[in-house]
């Protein structure tokens, strides 16, 4: 069994965010289909995981640079494809991978001023304890359920 102190933040790369990705979040795909953004390979895409010490991958996010629709002007990075593998989840992941990665971000992309994203339904009170708001109403995403726009500022770096 994997320890907390065993795991840590990690920057990734595409191919290694993406099986965990389709797995969690998109098991409908053909067996060998990897959930995969057009913006994956992006030069300001970034893609963080909690790993542990033999550098498996127990949850994934990714950022890429795009406004949100319902802050036009604002510069804003929309999170993607956050999951936390099954066997860890409840244990706080979650919370580590949103908080290590947003003050990253914060230093990478100092002119970025929110985060946002198109959250299902069922992970909404996650993102309100995390400190997003939800705005706009639900939605429907074709074969994956209802979603609604949430968003947060970004913290300020402090150098």
């Amino acid at each position: 069994m994997v320890r907390p102190d065993d795991l840590h933040l990690e920057r990734l790369a595409p191919e290694q965010v993406q099986p965990l990705r389709t797995k969690i979040l998109r098991p409908h795909f053909d067996e060998g289909e990897l959930c995969e953004f057009v913006q994956d390979h992006h030069h300001d895409t970034a893609h963080y995981g909690i790993v542990d010490r033999d550098f498996d991958v127990h949850a994934v996010v990714t950022y890429i640079h795009k406004e949100c629709p319902h802050k036009p002007g604002v510069e804003a990075l929309q999170l993607r494809g956050m999951c936390v593998d099954e066997p860890m989840q409840r244990r706080g992941l979650g919370e580590r991978l949103l908080e290590g990665s947003l003050g990253q971000l914060a230093v990478r992309f100092p002119s970025v001023k929110i985060v946002w994203c198109n959250a299902r339904t069922s992970a909404v009170e996650f993102y309100e304890k995390m400190g997003f708001e939800k705005i706009g109403e639900v939605f429907e995403v074709d074969r994956i359920g209802p979603h609604v726009v949430m968003w947060k500022t970004l913290p300020v770096a402090l150098a």
